[in-house]
């Protein structure tokens, strides 16, 4: 059975700068091998039939072509003039969903199996199905407009594609075929999805064209974290638009905004030229107004340039929502992630005189090294908190609830490697990413054995550097231990 099949015209593999590979065989590749990444496996299941290229308008489906329909989860359709005027991709669409309609539907949780990709612009309302959901997707762009108004497709060039826009496309592709492949046979063990789904409705807005990589890249963190994410479906900016937006923000707990350099699209009769961006972002706010657990996320990136005047002004009014992030965004991830989390009930202060705690971070060759700053800060009178050290519990929660708990953090840096620290440095930014709680103070001993990338450390999220190499000297730890004694440490 293969997982996905790809149906197109063959006069779109027709392209003469590659030669003997067209633009469908490239787009097959790629695919083929970001799907593989993606689902982890060294072979993904992707058909492609390079051999109908002299099949006429009035050939039959073949019975090969008719079994490998039957039997693969998601339909990839490349769109063009010449796919619509195609009897045969007709036919192999047809002959799908009438094998969909006998195995649970077109539906796969919230996406349909049929996903267009657009190589080449056709007419407006020239492609329709009958399938809601696939005729108002706008579909996956593979072409660009050059500066004379020529549409072009993207192409891969060869070696690495993935910073570009074809490579983007490709990416969001994928992930939305893994997507509806595990809605269809359930999470593979081990890896794709959070196990524990948190199932929150989130609405993330759609937005301008420089923001479609970040907006895939949120989409792909929230749907790993078990969201219910709306809109389902990529809407065009028709009159019925903000209506649309208003029903799917009704059932959602969370609006998340990206905002970029460009204005972006005007909805047809859009209230004061409002582009869609724009839009959004007011019916959200009238959406809180009317929710008060309604909670709206904006975020721009840092150095943001606009030159568009519209845009200009939209992003000044901007700067007065509270909930306006200016930030890299892998820390705006952690805002949404916190967002997502169970709201816990507040955490009772500590009694007078209880102690203080100190959240010690060691790898497992590390362990018996670290018994003397272990020992040395019990008998000064804190209380020390630590974890198993081993690779299966590295990623658990209990991370996370240790450096909320803590009034101090001290990663013992020994013979664990410099991807461990950072890890682990990337973690307690996370978590004290929103300023919810006063960042605890953070220590790393750097322990033998000497190496030139640790003497070199440094970082302006750690506030002690502690020389530790040689024989245990527990003076180097004063500045840490009395920084963390002082009536200003955060507390649990």
């Amino acid at each position: 059975m293969n997982d996905v099949f790809i149906s197109y015209a063959h006069e779109d593999n027709e392209y003469p700068r590659y030669g003997s590979r067209g633009w469908v065989e490239r787009f097959y590749e790629a695919l083929k091998a970001r799907l593989g990444g993606i689902r982890s496996e060294e072979e993904a299941s992707v058909f492609l039939d390079q051999g109908h290229a002299g099949i006429t308008g009035s050939s039959m489906l073949t019975p090969t072509i008719k079994e490998k329909l039957a039997g693969c989860g998601v339909l990839v359709i490349i769109v063009s003039p010449a796919y619509l005027a195609s009897k045969w991709c007709a036919d192999e669409l047809k002959f799908f969903r009438e094998s969909a309609a006998k195995t649970g539907g077109l539906r796969a949780g919230t996406k349909t199996r049929v996903l267009k990709v657009l190589k080449l612009p056709v007419a407006p309302n020239a492609f329709k199905t009958g399938i809601p959901e696939l005729d108002d997707a706008v579909g996956y762009p593979f072409c660009q407009y050059r500066s004379d108004g020529k549409p072009i497709e993207l192409d891969p060039p060869h070696g690495d594609y993935m910073g570009t826009e074809f490579g983007c496309a490709i990416n969001a592709l994928a992930y939305d075929i893994d997507a509806i492949l595990q809605s269809l046979s359930g999470p593979r063990q081990g890896g794709g999805r959070n196990a524990s789904s948190s199932g929150i409705p989130v609405y993330l807005a759609e937005a301008s064209s420089d923001m479609a990589e970040y907006r895939e890249r949120i989409r792909q963190e929230l749907e790993q974290f078990g969201c219910s994410i709306a809109p389902s479906v990529q809407r065009t900016p028709g009159p019925d638009y903000a209506e649309g937006v208003k029903a799917d923000l009704t059932g959602a707990r969370i609006s998340i905004h990206l905002i970029g350099e460009s204005y972006g699209l005007i909805p047809e009769r859009s209230k004061d030229f409002e582009s869609i961006v724009q839009m959004q972002y007011r019916l959200a706010g009238e959406e809180g107004a009317r929710r008060g657990e309604f909670v709206r996320l904006v975020w721009m990136p840092p150095g943001l340039h606009v030159d568009e005047e519209r845009q200009a002004q939209f992003v000044a009014a901007l700067q007065d929502d509270p909930h306006l992030v200016v930030t890299p965004l892998e820390e705006f991830k952690s805002v949404v992630h916190n967002q997502l989390k169970p709201k816990r009930p507040a955490v009772a202060k500590r009694a007078e005189g209880a102690p203080k705690s100190v959240y010690l971070i060691f790898d497992m060759p590390d362990q018996s090294a670290a018994k003397d700053v272990d020992n040395w800060l019990f008998e000064r009178g804190f209380e020390v908190l630590k974890r198993k050290p081993d690779a299966q519990t590295r990623s658990l929660a209990l991370n996370k609830e240790f450096l909320k708990a803590s009034d101090g953090v001290l990663i013992y840096y020994g013979n664990a490697d410099d991807e461990w620290l950072q890890m682990n440095l990337i973690e307690f930014r996370k978590v004290f990413a929103t300023g919810r709680k006063r960042t605890p103070p953070c220590g790393v001993v750097l322990a033998d054995p000497k190496r030139p990338d640790k003497e070199e450390f440094r970082s302006h999220f750690v506030r002690f550097v502690i020389p530790g190499f040689g024989d245990f000297a527990p003076d180097r730890l004063e500045e840490f231990v009395t920084d963390l004694e002082s009536p200003q440490a955060a507390s649990a």
